[in-house]
């Protein structure tokens, strides 16, 4: 067991010191640990910054709430990926703090689902819409991390690194 865990604190030591994605993630605890479960799962760490994001909000949305203990179910990262693209680029475009109001974040979602479901009006999503929005965020909120309540009524990622990591996968997908 020791040896293992040597092994392990080893290749994660060397990832931080070799590859710059990999360093800045590990300066904030909470992305530390979750690099030390992608490397424990995967037994290492990917070297392109692209794929170590898409490894730990995958690793966020499906497994983050087994590492915590909670109850809940594995979030479709697809789906995630899908609402909180254009929320991210949203943020970045108008939001200098990184931060949304609650009542923003449920319009936005509700109009990407709405469009989605092919309602009519977008602007005015139906009461089954506004309820799959509810329940997304209190899932992503409460089961991920990923995007979290970060005061009262104001919503953001828990670091800047995910809100560039979808802002950027927003851009890639509106451009194909």
């Amino acid at each position: 067991v020791e040896q293992r865990a040597r092994r392990e604190l080893e290749g994660i030591l060397k990832a931080v010191e070799t590859t710059p994605g990999v360093r800045r993630m590990a300066e904030n605890p909470l992305l530390l640990r979750i690099l030390a479960i992608i490397h424990r799962n995967e037994a290492h760490l990917p070297q392109r910054r692209v794929e170590l994001y898409e490894t730990a909000t995958v690793t966020l949305l499906r497994d983050w709430h087994l590492e915590r203990g909670t109850k809940g179910a594995a979030i479709d990262d697809v789906k995630a990926t899908s609402l909180l693209g254009p929320v991210a680029f949203y943020i970045h475009e108008n939001r200098a703090s990184g931060f949304l109001s609650k009542g923003e974040t449920e319009r936005i979602l509700a109009g990407i689902l709405a469009r989605d479901h092919g309602e009519k009006d977008p602007d005015q999503p139906s009461l089954e819409t506004r309820e799959a929005v509810h329940g997304f965020l209190e899932t992503v909120r409460e089961h991920s991390g990923l995007f979290v309540e970060r005061g009262e009524g104001l919503y953001g990622f828990m670091h800047l690194t995910f809100e560039e990591y979808f802002t950027a996968r927003q851009l890639v997908s509106s451009a194909v």
